[in-house]
């Protein structure tokens, strides 16, 4: 991983798998749902609330309500 510590690669890894499966799910490419940059963002930040979701590059309020509750329910599933 690009500077992340063991934790955080966990957790990209572990987003990484979830959006290639949300990807499929909505029969669109990854990158359309979070860019890696954006995943590697969410591992380090590791947000607990919306709020702090929407602080994490390239997540705007679409994405939030889109993606956001999955998004932190696998972040927390990890802890």
């Amino acid at each position: 991983g690009e500077g992340l510590s063991e934790l955080e690669q966990i957790r990209f890894d572990a987003l990484k798998e979830w959006r290639r499966n949300k990807a499929k799910e909505l029969d669109t490419a990854a990158f359309v749902v979070f860019s890696d940059r954006t995943l590697r963002h969410l591992a380090s930040m590791n947000p607990k609330s919306k709020e702090q979701l929407r602080e994490v590059y390239g997540i705007g309020e679409a994405k939030v309500e889109a993606f956001g509750t999955e998004v932190l329910e696998q972040l927390a599933g990890m802890e």
